[in-house]
């Protein structure tokens, strides 16, 4: 079935954390300095006690949630949205067991719904999120919203 979009800032970050990766349990659970919006472009986060969104032009289009302590992160997309499927799945939520229903590959629930580990910091209104990837570990720099 088709791939996720690839665009810029937030959704880059969510792309490279369904790349997939081993990782161990991190300790602590949610930090609360992330919660809150934060925007990159016209992409954001949206952080939440252990819970994320992100969105890309005002539109959510993954669902999660994330353990973070100490700088690190580690993100679990727990929904996807249709739209991110290239007109092939209605525009509605997807869990694991929803793809996987509709033929997805295993390969590609594991690209999506693997735990992803990345870090992060903050220092006044900016939030720096860098999650990791096969090629490397590009970090993106977010404003506080809210």
């Amino acid at each position: 079935m088709g791939g996720i979009k690839n665009k810029r800032g937030v959704l880059a970050i969510a792309i490279i954390a369904v790349i997939g990766f081993s990782l161990g349990a991190l300790e602590g659970g949610a930090d609360p300095v992330l919660n809150g919006t934060w925007v990159f472009n016209k992409e954001d986060f949206k952080f939440t006690n252990g819970n994320f969104e992100a969105s890309s032009g005002g539109r959510t289009v993954f669902k999660g949630t994330y353990t973070a302590s100490n700088g690190k992160i580690t993100m679990t997309i727990s929904q996807i949205h249709g739209s991110q499927f290239g007109g092939k799945l209605e525009s509605k939520w997807y869990t694991r067991s929803d793809l996987k229903s509709r033929g997805v590959a295993e390969s590609d629930l594991k690209k999506i719904f693997t735990p992803a580990p990345g870090t992060y910091s903050i220092s006044g209104n900016k939030l720096t999120l860098a999650m990791s990837g096969p090629w490397g570990t590009k970090p993106y720099t977010y404003t506080r919203k809210s």
